[in-house]
């Protein structure tokens, strides 16, 4: 839509110095305005009270709040004499781009009168692409006014308001990942346990001023407690840049640092945190620096841009570590954001992540039981049970002879984060001897699995190959020892 401005109708603007006519040097040769679609349309008539107040020297605020919509052009002002249907003039103030104005009859050449007089402006959304659903006031107030000579100041009881909600495009999402867990260092008297490494995404065309991410230990009585460390220590940094994948491309933060040195954007400075520790065992009084929450909330708009995404890498430290084998300990973390301007209550959950850790994941034995064998009548007497639960149908009776046995198992990479080829030594104590080893289960994942020869040992070693089935599901490997 456009508006003509006919030309003998004087133009204002603001200046450094107030309120100040254009003239035609300064306004161009500006005669109409273009109104965007999807703007709103204000009309304000203020002192129609049959010509008993002066706004002369009044001060009249127009106001948009909260700050997601602008003007548009100019406002549009016309004076009335009370009780005559034409106008004494109109005038044009130009407030384009702005979310407040205000004005005195007096600053535009209209003194010493009665009149009422009629606003009409625009206001449009300023980004939509940073709005989801926001409600926007509009507050016309006066400050004060003169009659019969005596001045009367109104403070906020006079005023109008209007408010209408507008929908924008915004769409903040994020998720968390888990990553890995970094062993601690030898003697370590800080992360003591360790640090599982999280993962946190979010997406989306900008991070408003105020939104804060919600890092949060899962209250979940499956799981392992870890904790958060304060004074910014769970944060190994924020960043902004495309690599998508993080947890499979690189194995450790230190490798994501060095790969990323050049394209990624350090944000770290934009944000600040805060930390809440009331989940018990927690920092809720005794000041044990464990915090179950952390806020990373933006001290400023953060434009992520075109598939660009934020990433905020996490640790927490384990509470406690798993002791038993096979018995994994679990620690989740979960993801929540309150968007800019609402508060905890209103938060909005982004989902959550685990982490399993094991007590031998790369390598743990076990002795799967001892027993006595019998070669001349094929029978098998269980002595110690062990982790085969004396199932003597796991025992291959046929690469032995009578005597008595202990078998052992050894699970190799039960965690899946060994990759390539690794070796195995086992050591064979004094008095015993080896009867045999077999491949007892391949796991799921584990396929086409061979094994490499060691070439050059010398005349005294001699190569064995036995080919037995396999009786259960895992990588394993077998080793008897005759006593």
């Amino acid at each position: 839509m456009v508006i003509s401005i006919p030309p003998d109708q004087e133009k204002y603007q603001y200046t450094s110095t107030g309120i100040s006519k254009m003239t035609q040097d300064s306004s161009g040769t500006i005669d109409s305005v273009t109104v965007p679609a999807g703007s709103w349309k204000y009309t304000v008539n203020v002192n129609k009270t049959l010509g008993q107040w002066d706004l002369t020297d009044t001060t009249m605020t127009d106001t948009l709040s909260p700050e997601y919509m602008q003007y548009v052009g100019y406002v549009k002002i016309t004076a009335y004499e009370e009780g005559k249907e034409e106008p004494v003039g109109t005038k044009w103030l130009d407030i384009d781009g702005k979310s407040s104005f205000s004005l005195k009859p007096s600053q535009i050449d209209w003194t010493e009168n009665s009149y009422w007089y009629k606003f009409e402006y625009y206001a449009t959304p300023k980004d939509l692409s940073a709005i989801t659903k926001e409600n926007v006031t509009n507050t016309f107030k006066l400050d004060k006014a003169r009659r019969k000579g005596q001045d009367f100041t109104f403070g906020d009881a006079v005023k109008s308001s209007q408010t209408v909600t507008i929908t924008g495009n915004y769409n903040l999402s994020a998720q968390k990942k888990a990553w890995y867990y970094e062993k601690p260092e030898e003697n370590a008297t800080t992360w003591q346990n360790g640090q599982l490494y999280w993962i946190i995404e979010v997406k989306g065309s900008v991070i408003k001023e105020g939104t804060q991410i919600k890092d949060a230990i899962a209250w979940d009585s499956s799981a392992t407690d870890s904790f958060i460390h304060p004074e910014g220590e769970s944060i190994a940094g924020i960043y902004i840049g495309d690599s998508d994948g993080i947890e499979n491309k690189y194995k450790n933060f230190a490798e994501f640092q060095s790969a990323n040195s050049n394209n990624m954007q350090n944000v770290t400075d934009s944000f600040e945190l805060t930390y809440n520790g009331n989940k018990p065992g927690f920092n809720n009084g005794s000041n044990n620096n464990r915090f179950n929450d952390m806020f990373i909330k933006a001290t400023k708009d953060i434009t992520l841009g075109e598939n660009k995404t934020l990433y905020v890498i996490v640790r927490t430290e384990p509470v406690s570590l798993p002791e038993a084998y096979r018995e994994p300990k679990i620690y989740k973390n979960r993801l929540f954001i309150i968007d800019s301007g609402k508060s905890e209550n209103e938060q909005r959950e982004m989902g959550s992540a685990e982490q399993r850790l094991y007590n031998g994941g790369d390598i743990l034995k076990e002795l799967g039981q001892t027993f006595k064998y019998d070669s001349t009548d094929g029978t098998v007497k269980v002595i110690e049970p062990g982790k085969d639960e004396g199932k003597t149908n796991r025992i291959c009776t046929n690469l032995l002879t009578s005597g008595v046995y202990a078998a052992w198992a050894f699970k190799v990479n039960y965690t899946g984060e060994l990759q390539g080829t690794y070796r195995v030594l086992e050591e064979i104590p004094d008095g015993m001897e080896l009867a045999y080893i077999r491949i007892k289960w391949p796991g799921n994942e584990a396929q086409d699995i061979s094994s490499k020869e060691i070439t050059e040992l010398g005349g005294e070693w001699e190569r064995k190959s036995n080919f037995t089935t396999t009786d259960r599901t895992v990588v394993n490997l077998r080793v008897l020892e005759k006593f």
